[in-house]
C-alpha cells in the first residue's frame, strides 16, 4: 500500500508579466484547481471543494464551499493508525479466513456449473440466441454468489484507517473543480457529477449563493472539463465528444460544433479534444488541443476563423490551458508536463511558437 504523504509545496496563485517574469505569489489555504477573472479584474478561484474571489492584489474577499458540496456526504475524519486491539484483530483475521474459504467454495461451484453448462451445450460457440440465454441463466446464480463473496472479502480486508481513507478520496474526487467562469453576476463551476460519472455545471451568484445545477452529463477524458462564459452564455469543451457546446445561463443548449479530423485544420484531432478554451474580448472562441498543441479561433456560433498556431508539447491527454490578451495580439498555451508557457503572436495566422 502506498503511504500518503503531505507535500510541502505551498498552494498559491502565481502572477506573471507578458514575458513570463514572476511578479507575485499569493498563498491560499486550499489547492487552486481553476481560475478566472471577471471584467472588473476580480479573480475567481476554485479547488478541493472551495471557491473564493480575490482582489487584484491577492486579498481574499470571500471564500465559500463550492456548490456541489451541498450534494455530497460529510467528509469523514482522518483516522490515525491506532494501537492494535489484539482481540479485534484476531476476530478480523478469523473473519478474513472464513470469507477466503467462502470465496474458494464459490469459485469451485461456479467452475463446476460452467463446466456442466458447456457439456450440456456441447458447442457453446454455435448456440442460437435462445440457447445462449439458457446457457447464461444457468451460470447467473453461481456467478452472483461468487461476486458477492469476493466483495465481502475485499471489505473485510480493509482496516478502519484504510476504509476511511478510501471514503475521503472518493469525496475529494467529487469535490474537485475543473473550471470556474464568470459572466455578469453569475459564477459558473464545472465539476464531477456528485452521483455516477461525467461532469456538471453549477451556477451561483457573485457571492457564491443561490447555487443551481444547470447542466449534467457532460463527457470528458482524463478528468478534464473546461468552461468559459461571456454575455450570459457558457461554452464547454466537451472533449470526449469532439465538440464545443454553448448554453444559456439556465443550461439550455444553444449551439454546438466540432468534428473529428486528423489532417484538416478545422476539426479536432488526437484522442479527446478540444481540451481547453478561452473567450477573447471580441467574443470569439479560442480552443486548444492536448497531444498536438494546436490553438484555433471560432466565432461564437462556431464558424472556423483560423489556426493560431501549434506548439510541440509533450504528448498526452491532459490540461492545456490557454489565455488571450485584451486585443488578441498574444495567445498563451501551457505545456503542463514541462511546466512551460508558449506565446503566440499575430492572432489568426499560423506562426511558430516562441517558448517563454
Amino acid at each position: 500500500m502506498v503511504e500518503p504523504k503531505t507535500v510541502g509545496e505551498p498552494a498559491e496563485i502565481r502572477v506573471l508579466d507578458p514575458e513570463g517574469k514572476l511578479l507575485h505569489a499569493w498563498e491560499l489555504d486550499f489547492t487552486p484547481q481553476a481560475i478566472n477573472v471577471d471584467d472588473e479584474g476580480t479573480i475567481y478561484v476554485g479547488g478541493d471543494g472551495h471557491v473564493a474571489k480575490l482582489d487584484q492584489n491577492g486579498k481574499v474577499l470571500l471564500k465559500s464551499d463550492s456548490p456541489q458540496m451541498s450534494a455530497l456526504p460529510p467528509m469523514p475524519e482522518k483516522k490515525e493508525p491506532a494501537a492494535i486491539d489484539k482481540a479485534a484483530e484476531e476476530a478480523r483475521q478469523k473473519k478474513i479466513a472464513e470469507l477466503t474459504a467462502k470465496v474458494e467454495e464459490a469459485q469451485e461451484t461456479y467452475g463446476k456449473a460452467r463446466q456442466e453448462a458447456r457439456q450440456e451445450a456441447k458447442t457453446p460457440a454455435n448456440l442460437t440466441p435462445e440457447q445462449k440465454a439458457a446457457f447464461q441463466a444457468k451460470l447467473q446464480e453461481p456467478r452472483e454468489k461468487l461476486t458477492a463473496a469476493q466483495r465481502e472479502l475485499r471489505e473485510a480486508k480493509l482496516s478502519p484507517e484504510l476504509r476511511a481513507m478510501q471514503q475521503r478520496m472518493a469525496i475529494l474526487q467529487k469535490a474537485s473543480i475543473n473550471a470556474i467562469a464568470v459572466s455578469g453576476n453569475d459564477v459558473f463551476v464545472a465539476c464531477p457529477m456528485t452521483k455516477g460519472f461525467g461532469y456538471a455545471i453549477w451556477r451561483t451568484d457573485a457571492d457564491f449563493g443561490n447555487a443551481k445545477l444547470i447542466v449534467e452529463g457532460l463527457t470528458g477524458c482524463c478528468g478534464q472539463m473546461d468552461i468559459q462564459a461571456r454575455d450570459g452564455k457558457i461554452y464547454a469543451a466537451e472533449n470526449a465528444r469532439k465538440r464545443v457546446v454553448c448554453y444559456d445561463r439556465n443550461g439550455k443548449q444553444l449551439a454546438s460544433w466540432g468534428k473529428n479530423e486528423r489532417g484538416g485544420p478545422e476539426g479536432f484531432g488526437s484522442c479527446c479534444n478540444p481540451m481547453n478554451l478561452r473567450i477573447g474580448s471580441d467574443g470569439n472562441v479560442y480552443t486548444s488541443e492536448s497531444n498536438v498543441g494546436r490553438i484555433k479561433r471560432f466565432t461564437p456560433e462556431g464558424k472556423f476563423l483560423g489556426l493560431i498556431g501549434a506548439a510541440e508539447i509533450v504528448p498526452g491527454c491532459k490540461h492545456v490551458a490557454i489565455g488571450v490578451n485584451h486585443d488578441g495580439s498574444r495567445v498563451y498555451l501551457l505545456d503542463l508536463t514541462r511546466a512551460q508557457v508558449y506565446a503566440f503572436s499575430k492572432a489568426a495566422i499560423l506562426v511558430e511558437a516562441n517558448k517563454e
